[in-house]
Protein backbone atom coordinates (compact mmCIF):
# COMPACT_ATOMS: atom_id res chain seq x y z
CA UNK A 1 0.00 0.00 0.00
CA UNK A 2 3.10 2.24 0.64
CA UNK A 3 4.28 2.11 -2.04
CA UNK A 4 1.22 2.72 -4.25
CA UNK A 5 0.69 5.58 -1.86
CA UNK A 6 3.77 7.01 -3.25
CA UNK A 7 2.98 6.69 -6.36
CA UNK A 8 -0.14 8.47 -6.28
CA UNK A 9 1.29 11.25 -4.71
CA UNK A 10 4.46 11.39 -7.11
CA UNK A 11 1.19 12.04 -9.94
CA UNK A 12 -0.88 14.20 -8.00
CA UNK A 13 1.81 15.86 -5.53
CA UNK A 14 -1.61 18.04 -4.67
CA UNK A 15 -4.00 15.97 -3.25
CA UNK A 16 -1.31 14.23 -1.02
CA UNK A 17 -4.06 14.57 1.92
CA UNK A 18 -6.45 13.35 0.13
CA UNK A 19 -4.64 10.19 -1.11
CA UNK A 20 -3.62 9.31 2.55
CA UNK A 21 -7.23 9.59 3.95
CA UNK A 22 -7.71 6.94 0.92
CA UNK A 23 -5.18 4.63 1.89
CA UNK A 24 -5.81 4.54 5.25
CA UNK A 25 -9.75 3.19 4.58
CA UNK A 26 -8.24 0.79 1.71
CA UNK A 27 -5.63 -0.47 4.13
CA UNK A 28 -8.43 -0.75 6.70
CA UNK A 29 -10.47 -2.70 4.30
CA UNK A 30 -7.62 -4.98 3.12
CA UNK A 31 -7.01 -5.73 7.33
CA UNK A 32 -10.81 -6.46 7.63
CA UNK A 33 -10.85 -8.60 4.88
CA UNK A 34 -7.93 -10.91 5.33
CA UNK A 35 -9.59 -11.63 9.06
CA UNK A 36 -13.10 -12.76 7.65
CA UNK A 37 -10.96 -15.01 5.12
CA UNK A 38 -8.93 -16.20 7.78
CA UNK A 39 -11.84 -17.53 9.89
CA UNK A 40 -13.68 -18.82 6.71
CA UNK A 41 -10.93 -20.84 5.45
CA UNK A 42 -9.67 -22.08 9.26
CA UNK A 43 -10.99 -25.66 9.46
CA UNK A 44 -12.35 -26.96 12.89
CA UNK A 45 -11.94 -30.19 14.18
CA UNK A 46 -14.14 -29.26 17.55
CA UNK A 47 -17.69 -30.38 17.72
CA UNK A 48 -19.03 -28.49 20.77
CA UNK A 49 -21.70 -26.57 19.76
CA UNK A 50 -20.30 -23.65 22.38
CA UNK A 51 -17.37 -23.63 20.78
CA UNK A 52 -18.95 -23.74 17.22
CA UNK A 53 -21.43 -21.10 18.12
CA UNK A 54 -18.55 -19.04 19.54
CA UNK A 55 -16.41 -18.61 16.31
CA UNK A 56 -19.09 -18.31 14.34
CA UNK A 57 -20.33 -15.59 16.18
CA UNK A 58 -16.83 -14.16 15.76
CA UNK A 59 -16.71 -14.31 12.17
CA UNK A 60 -20.12 -12.70 11.48
CA UNK A 61 -18.43 -9.94 13.64
CA UNK A 62 -15.69 -9.72 11.16
CA UNK A 63 -18.14 -10.16 8.01
CA UNK A 64 -20.36 -6.97 9.37
CA UNK A 65 -17.06 -4.74 10.49
CA UNK A 66 -15.91 -5.64 6.51
CA UNK A 67 -18.93 -4.79 4.98
CA UNK A 68 -19.24 -1.60 7.07
CA UNK A 69 -15.98 -0.19 5.90
CA UNK A 70 -17.00 -1.17 1.99
CA UNK A 71 -19.97 0.86 2.83
CA UNK A 72 -18.35 3.74 4.38
CA UNK A 73 -16.11 4.04 1.34
CA UNK A 74 -18.81 4.13 -1.01
CA UNK A 75 -17.93 0.83 -2.99
CA UNK A 76 -21.13 -0.70 -4.74
CA UNK A 77 -22.45 -4.49 -2.68
CA UNK A 78 -20.98 -6.97 -5.44
CA UNK A 79 -23.14 -10.37 -5.23
CA UNK A 80 -19.88 -12.06 -4.37
CA UNK A 81 -20.15 -9.01 -1.09
CA UNK A 82 -23.79 -9.98 -0.80
CA UNK A 83 -22.95 -13.46 -0.83
CA UNK A 84 -20.66 -13.00 2.38
CA UNK A 85 -22.43 -11.03 4.14
CA UNK A 86 -25.93 -13.26 3.97
CA UNK A 87 -24.88 -16.78 3.53
CA UNK A 88 -20.75 -17.20 4.54
CA UNK A 89 -21.51 -17.62 8.48
CA UNK A 90 -24.50 -20.13 8.01
CA UNK A 91 -22.61 -22.44 5.74
CA UNK A 92 -19.88 -22.31 8.18
CA UNK A 93 -22.54 -23.29 10.73
CA UNK A 94 -23.83 -25.33 8.83
CA UNK A 95 -20.76 -27.63 7.75
CA UNK A 96 -19.17 -29.87 10.31
CA UNK A 97 -15.18 -28.76 10.78
CA UNK A 98 -16.36 -25.41 8.41
CA UNK A 99 -16.09 -24.59 4.73
CA UNK A 100 -12.26 -24.70 4.91
CA UNK A 101 -10.89 -27.34 1.87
Amino acid sequence: MDEIKVEMVTQKPTMEVGINKICVEVRKALVLWDDVFSKANTKYESTDADWVKEYCDEAAKSVKLAMFQMRFMGFSITPKLHGLECHLVHQMRTVPGGIAI
